[in-house]
């Protein structure tokens, strides 16, 4: 018999195949042998009973054994070997042809009972204390936000995942669910006791799967788990799998703890003793199990998903956004990892670079990076960094983007209409953004692109995910903006079950609230629903709307207080309304450039804040306003020029201006230039003339005046000398 299987070994192992990307294994075809040895010691054996822990048939997973088999009362097949007077030391082995084909879940019941048999599987037990109020409040708070059994499943799975690390050194040990969460440490059994503990704490029934699986190191020894959602999921924290497993995962047993041990029963000689060296699945490499693979395929990763963007092209400090969106025809989770581009210089910084998808059919699943530039770049340079998507079952992908100096985008501006509501309510987000291009948004659970005209976007959806929601807003001009709300469960028989309301108002535009109330009581229900500081008093059976009328006389956001006084109970909410001014503009008086092929009118604008796609209309022609200014090429006359604008909620002014386009000069004979040239130089010639003829006259005047004059006397009688 052991000379048979050796060459059946040594056959395999001539076509056996290496495992490049376990994860990705669809189908696996193997030979898995269980060999060992039993020996006696001071004595000798009457009998010899093994029953083996082997591969057992599943849904997934066929089995051709070559020993009988017998099945204990959790349904699993060991291999049953039995030997009379047998040799000392007694060697045995069990041979299983095994084909196993990735485990998939693709679909799970909306409601189910749990049966009673499972009931063993949802208690607590030594290794996995779901007892512990430690262990059950931490399961509440990592699921406090999911909408869906497999979510909840998935989220417990990724926290262990993330926060427990892997530990060879305790391999063997079994360490239980308290130690493993106060250590924060551990291999594939750990990971495994914690998760249990963790579903069936929040009353998930939960068990052991152990068996072997391919690693880093090989096969090992692999303990994984499984939770019933109706029906048995497969989860595995260590290598983060949940709803499905690759076909590198071979059973071996299931347990609703961690014990699956082969079983040996001996008759000996008296003071005899027997020693068997036993494998245990710890994560460890088991010597007694062989395993040759002849056969496997892999899955193709999957190139039918969204990887979109906010902007390529980032100024200096900038931030943008980085969002996949990925469906799924089955349940699973799906690693995504977003790499910034590698060298001397750091560019981009990637915020989270590693998420999880968490896939469910029908839904849309979404992750959101923010990507910011870095400090200390070197102004006078542009840097092309690739941002790279990585993931274990996504086809790899790259988005370059664009840093340089001068590229900064503007501040996006996004209002969330509520803060808070009710499960189920609608949530109303505006985003405004320029002319062109498109505007998005982003949640867990769904995108939405939308082309841009200018001004504001409404979005809405409805809020189907209880506690913190988690909102992005984005254009492709630049620009993101995180929001967030909370969404609470009705606690009381009254409350406020929706509220309508348009978030954005123009001012002085009264603002019409609808608030639906309900009560889950039998009996009528005497209650006041404030809104604001109006309210409304009435008697209320089953559900019914209110509609108040408000107005502000101020621009801005208010803030605006919900309230149902029910006797002494309260339910508050509230929600925000954006009132918004009236944007004007000045319109400057017109120049005019004449030319050969008529008159240019050029119209300068002058808009007030919030004026968007302003535009000027004349004698039939309509431009948009670009730069601050419009041109028109326009014949002589007058002209009714007309100006519009809108606000940012699209609503339209305009304003009229009454243009004057002059004519042009009449235009002169070449021929009679020269004539006109010949007259003008004349006249120039007779006017410089004239002026000499003055000036020569003036001169002379003047130097006759100055020459010198004789003046002549008569002569003058002397004067008689007297008689001395």
């Amino acid at each position: 018999m052991r000379v048979a299987l050796i060459v059946l070994l040594i056959l395999s192992a001539a076509v056996a195949q290496e495992i490049v990307e376990p994860k990705l294994v669809e189908e696996l075809k193997a030979t898995v042998q269980d060999s060992g040895t039993v020996t006696i010691v001071d004595g000798s054996a009457y009998e010899i009973s093994l029953n083996l822990t082997v591969p057992q048939s599943t849904s997934n997973q066929d089995v051709s054994s070559f020993v009988s088999r017998v099945v204990d009362d959790e349904g699993n097949e060991f291999a049953a070997i039995h030997e009379t007077d047998p040799p000392n030391p007694f060697d045995y082995s069990a041979l299983t042809q095994v084909f196993v084909r990735a485990r998939k879940t693709q679909s799970l019941p909306d409601s189910y009972e749990v049966p009673q048999d499972y009931a063993r599987y949802a208690k607590p037990t030594p290794q996995a204390q779901s007892d512990s109020q430690r262990i059950r409040e931490l399961a509440e708070s990592i699921t406090a936000n999911a909408t869906s059994d497999f979510e909840r499943l998935a989220l417990l799975s990724i926290w262990v995942h993330e926060n427990v690390e892997y530990d060879a050194s305790l391999i063997g040990q079994k360490r239980d669910a308290l130690w493993t969460l106060d250590n924060n440490r551990g291999v594939c059994v750990e990971y495994s006791s914690l998760l249990i503990a963790m579903a069936r704490s929040i009353g998930y029934p939960a068990r052991y799967v152990l068996g072997q699986s391919y690693g880093n190191y090989g096969w090992l020894g692999h303990a994984w788990a499984e939770v019933f959602l109706g029906e048995w999921v497969p989860v595995d924290p260590t290598w983060m799998e949940a709803g499905s497993t690759d076909a590198t995962h071979i059973e071996f047993f299931r347990s609703a703890d961690s014990s699956a041990e082969s079983k040996v029963f001996a008759r000996v000689t008296s003071n005899a003793r027997m020693e068997w060296d036993k494998h245990e699945f710890a994560g460890e490499k088991l010597n007694q199990t062989q395993i040759v693979v002849q056969n496997i395929s892999y899955a193709s990763e999957d190139s039918g998903y969204v990887l979109g963007f906010g902007s390529t092209t980032l100024g200096f400090g900038d931030t943008s956004l980085v969002f996949l969106a990925v469906n799924s025809t089955d349940y699973r989770v799906v690693d995504a990892r977003l790499v910034t581009c590698s060298g001397g210089i750091s560019v981009i910084e990637v915020v989270n670079p590693s998420q999880y998808l968490i896939l469910e059919p029908g839904k849309q699943s979404v992750v959101a990076w923010l990507v910011t530039t870095l400090p200390g770049l070197d102004p006078t340079l542009v840097y092309t960094c690739p941002l790279t998507l990585n993931s274990d079952a996504l086809q790899e992908q790259k988005i370059d983007v664009k840093v340089q100096k001068g590229a900064e985008s503007r501040q996006l501006m996004a209002t969330i209409a509520r803060t808070r509501l009710r499960l189920g309510g609608t949530q109303t987000v505006l985003v405004e953004s320029k002319a062109g291009g498109s505007v998005g948004l982003i949640t867990k659970d769904f995108y939405e692109l939308r082309p841009s005209s200018g001004g504001t976007t409404e979005f809405a959806f409805d809020a189907i995910r209880p506690g913190r929601n988690d909102v992005y807003a984005f254009s492709s001009d630049g620009g993101v903006k995180q929001l967030s709300f909370d969404v609470e469960e009705a606690e009381g028989e009254v409350f406020i079950s929706d509220i309508s309301v348009s978030p954005a108002v123009r001012l002085g535009d009264p603002v019409v609230v609808r608030v639906d109330v309900e009560n889950k009581r039998a009996e009528p229900e005497s209650l006041e629903v404030y809104v604001g500081e109006q309210s409304r008093k009435l008697k209320l059976t089953g559900k019914e709307s209110l509609v108040f009328q408000l107005s502000f006389d101020e621009a801005g956001e208010h803030a605006v207080p919900v309230r149902v006084v029910a006797g002494g109970a309260v339910d508050e909410q509230e929600f925000i309304v954006v009132v918004i001014k009236p944007p004007t503009l000045s319109v400057l008086e017109p120049e005019f450039i004449v030319g050969d092929e008529g008159t240019t009118a050029v119209f300068s604008v002058s808009p007030s804040e919030g004026a968007r796609s302003v535009s000027v209309s004349v004698s039939g022609q309509e431009k948009l306003v670009e730069g601050g200014s419009a041109s028109f090429v326009l014949a002589p006359g007058t002209y009714a020029a007309t100006v519009t604008w809108q606000d940012a909620l699209g609503n339209a002014y305009s304003k009229d201006v009454l243009v004057n386009v002059p004519g042009k000069t009449p235009s002169i004979a070449f021929g009679s230039i020269w004539v006109l040239a010949g007259g003008v130089l004349v006249f120039s010639l007779l006017v410089v003339l004239l002026v000499v003829v003055i000036v020569a006259r003036r001169l002379l005047s003047t130097a006759k005046k100055k020459e010198p004059t004789i003046k002549r006397s008569s002569p003058t009688a002397l004067p008689r000398n007297p008689r001395t």
